[in-house]
């Protein structure tokens, strides 16, 4: 009888750390260990999105360089984003907090290619970085990020999210 007190609590701890571990996850596994990334005071992210639309969904992703040089950044894909390199979005309903996207269950062991997105931002300018979601009518907020390598390191950039009706 003693044996089943331990069994039954490893299995209710097992439990509750296998629900909060198979979630979705907001930033792609660009680097083992998350103390590392860094969110830079000298790049900004600005996300563009029609307020009131229908699906398919352009997101716009602009990358603003606030250095006094140029950066290179680059993104892998990520399997969990459905192989985009970017920019990293996650899209709540509104009123509820689902998360619709990236739907549940994304990051599967499907393999994306092995390319990388590599591009140059010009001291003091941008770059912009596309990408379109189907989405089911609904009121959203739109979260976006740019996860990847730059400014010398593993780095993540968030834009202000943004409010979108899908009709």
């Amino acid at each position: 009888m003693n044996f089943i007190k331990p069994l039954i609590l490893v299995s209710l701890l097992g439990g509750a750390a296998l629900a909060q571990s198979t979630g979705p996850s907001i930033m792609p596994p660009i680097s083992p260990d998350a103390a590392h990334v860094v969110v830079p005071d000298n790049m900004t992210a600005r996300l563009n999105v029609q307020r009131y639309t229908s699906s398919p969904v352009t997101l716009t992703l602009t990358l603003q360089n606030l250095t006094g040089k140029q950066q290179e950044i680059s993104s892998p894909r990520d399997n969990r984003q459905e192989c985009s390199f970017g920019p990293m979005v996650r899209v709540l309903e509104v009123g509820t907090r689902k998360v619709v996207y990236p739907p549940e269950g994304a990051g599967n062991v499907m393999l994306c290619a092995q390319d990388m997105f590599v591009g140059t931002i010009p001291a003091g300018g941008t770059i912009k970085l596309e990408r379109e979601l189907e989405l089911p009518k609904g009121d959203y907020m739109v979260e976006s990020w740019f996860a990847g390598y730059g400014l010398g390191g593993t780095i993540k950039v968030p834009a202000e999210a943004k409010r979108l009706t899908v009709w």
